[in-house]
């Protein structure tokens, strides 16, 4: 862990010596060396540095990048002004959207994420309010399906289209809904009850709304309430720390989470 930290370091004041080794990682490497090596190339000011990051786009393209260093791959290829890394940067992507795979380019995110830093992204994130919509581990609202345990539910492929892609699957009962009422009004949310009387629905932030049925003059479904958020709020990074949080999210973490407010709650 150390030798990898000081790579970095390593690559900003002794280029000549970094190259070789950071080469031979980018390559030959464990996943957790080629994240390494991907992440001090972008400090590294050597001419070779452009053709480390325009081969391993190729190497990415051909399948020959893990997912746990993709993402500092592409940082740092997105990062860099050099025209041959440009060059195969705009060919990854060509080759990506001819695949028809809507989720190759964000599989990166599968794996290596803080699950902490994923939490407070999730619970503190002053645009997602993702509790707002969503109950995780007891805590949250109701305007959106419940995470708990949605880790035992769904794969973590199935989770992440459910970020990047929100209009894709949308889960049962809560089809985004608006409402014209004849008094002019308009609401839109997810139904959380509806009798001939009246119609009582979460609205976008998790408050429960009622109208009177009778008003409804038209209805119709509305795209998800959940904003596509990869690239207008979250960076690579950030999505995958969110989808580290995401995979922790089974029913035994949250059994292990009732236990211990349970315990705080009586040792107060």
């Amino acid at each position: 862990t150390l030798r990898l930290a000081t790579l970095p370091i390593l690559a900003r004041l002794s280029p000549n010596q970094a190259l070789p080794i950071l080469t031979d990682m980018a390559e030959n490497g464990a996943p957790v060396e080629m994240q390494a090596a991907y992440k001090a190339i972008a400090q590294l000011n050597h001419p070779e540095a452009e053709l480390l990051l325009a081969e391993g786009l190729q190497r990415l393209g051909s399948g020959l990048v893990p997912y746990l260093a993709q993402v500092e791959l592409l940082d740092s290829a997105e990062a860099s002004t050099f025209p041959l890394v440009q060059e195969a940067y705009q060919n990854l992507q060509e080759k990506w959207s001819a695949s028809g795979d809507p989720l190759i380019s964000f599989r990166g995110a599968l794996e290596g994420g803080d699950g902490r830093v994923g939490w407070r992204l999730f619970n503190q994130h002053p645009v997602l309010a993702c509790p707002r919509c969503h109950v995780a581990n007891g805590e949250g609202g109701y305007a959106g399906p419940e995470l708990t345990g949605i880790a035992d539910r769904m794969t973590a492929e199935e989770m992440l289209e459910a970020i990047i892609y929100p209009n894709n699957t949308i889960a049962e009962g809560f089809d985004v809904v608006a409402f014209t009422l004849a008094d002019g009004g308009f609401e839109v949310g997810t139904i959380a009850e509806e009798t001939a009387e009246t119609v009582t629905i979460y609205d976008a932030t998790g408050a429960k709304k009622s109208f009177a049925a009778n008003l409804v003059t038209d209805r119709a479904t509305a795209p998800s309430s959940m904003p596509a958020i990869f690239g207008m709020v979250l960076n690579r990074s950030e999505l995958r720390d969110l989808m580290g949080f995401m995979r922790s999210l089974t029913a035994e973490a949250a059994e292990e989470a009732a236990t211990a407010a349970a315990r705080a709650t009586h040792e107060e």
